[in-house]
């Protein structure tokens, strides 16, 4: 009787390289697939568990570059065309900055569907001031990343950020588990306590002497209550009423509240003065939890924490008529407490 092998390469005599092809197609999605089963497993994963998943996933990423070097040309871009695995989860799996396989990738000018060229270098956005306008061109950022590491992440503001509704300092032990020893572990319980809270997203971002996360921005109605389903996130204004007929008849402009909710761990914490532009700060806010990085870069992850880091969360409101004036809401109509309660993050006495 044959074996898998000898089978193999009899068909591929038979049936030509299509033959080939469409195996090596099936091992390529094959490993797409855990990767992208790992990368939403590591969402709500913490300590031992986290550090399991980075590292299987670190060996996939090695493993799918040395199997697409082993291809020929016009196979390998035929399979990157077909490669389903997501932008970002690929891009997690490489680690801090581009490998040694994602510089041999991008000198051999690799391109394709799977995004199996070397990452670029990540470009900072163009952030708001931190009186909530935005910078002129040749104004300094307010914010030097020290180092690669840094590079890798846009930052959050130019320090400090604007005043927001509220705040509240935090102590990372009200995180769960054990005392957090490094920024990894204080970035993992973050992300665990956003999935336990039903998030769907969320972004990283630098801050000095440390780092911020932030989910995305949430819809509330006229009592500071997340609206129901898909709404909750919704960017547009929905009628944020408690009256149907209110809404119908009402002469006044449809209004969209919205919260957002930064964690930030710094050496510097400090608030700025209020927002001076706030649609343009309520436009940014939007984007927070869909851009920023999905973790930090392994070389931040192992940074221990110090003293004098500290560990605060800020919440803003804003009020948007549609077609109209946006404001935020400092002092905030709910307090902190309140948006935490309604919001499912629920932290440790």
């Amino acid at each position: 009787m044959l074996d898998l092998r000898t089978l193999c390469v009899a068909m591929a005599l038979v049936c030509g390289p299509g033959a080939v092809l469409a195996q090596s197609a099936s091992q390529l999605a094959n490993i797409d697939s855990q990767l992208n089963a790992l990368c939403a497993r590591l969402q709500s994963a913490v300590g031992d568990d986290a550090s399991a998943i980075r590292a299987r996933l670190s060996a996939l990423s090695r493993q799918r570059t040395a199997y697409l070097d082993a291809l020929p040309p016009a196979q390998r871009a035929v399979e990157l065309q077909r490669s389903r695995v997501s932008p970002q989860c690929l891009t997690l799996a490489r680690g801090s900055g581009p490998s040694r396989d994602g510089k041999r990738a991008a000198r051999k000018g690799y391109r394709g569907g799977g995004n199996y060229s070397a990452p670029p270098e990540p470009v900072p956005r163009r952030s708001i001031a931190r009186n909530g306008t935005p910078p002129s061109s040749d104004s300094p950022s307010g914010l030097q990343p020290g180092s690669q590491p840094e590079a890798q992440l846009e930052e959050f503001f130019p320090w400090p950020p604007p005043a927001p509704s509220d705040r509240r300092l935090l102590q990372p032990s009200q995180l769960g588990g054990d005392p957090p020893a490094t920024w990894g572990h204080v970035a993992d319980r973050l992300i665990a306590l956003m999935h336990r809270a039903r998030y769907p997203t969320w972004g990283f971002y630098l801050a000095p002497g440390g780092f911020a996360v932030i989910p995305r921005i949430e819809q509330l109605d006229q009592n500071g209550t997340a609206l129901a389903g898909t709404e909750r996130w919704a960017t547009e204004v929905k009628l944020a009423s408690t009256s149907v007929l209110d809404g119908i008849f009402t002469v006044r402009r449809p209004k969209g509240i919205y919260r957002a909710i930064a964690f930030v761990i710094t050496t510097d914490p400090r608030s700025g003065g209020p927002v001076t532009d706030p649609k343009r700060m309520l436009e940014t806010a939007r984007r927070w939890g869909l851009s920023g990085a999905l973790d930090l870069p392994q070389a931040l992850r192992s940074r221990p924490l110090t003293a004098d880091q500290r560990l605060f969360a800020l919440v803003y409101e804003f009020e948007s008529e549609l077609g109209g004036q946006t404001k935020v809401n400092a002092p905030g109509r709910w307090d902190l407490d309140w948006h935490f309660m309604n919001a499912g993050l629920a932290l440790a006495p």
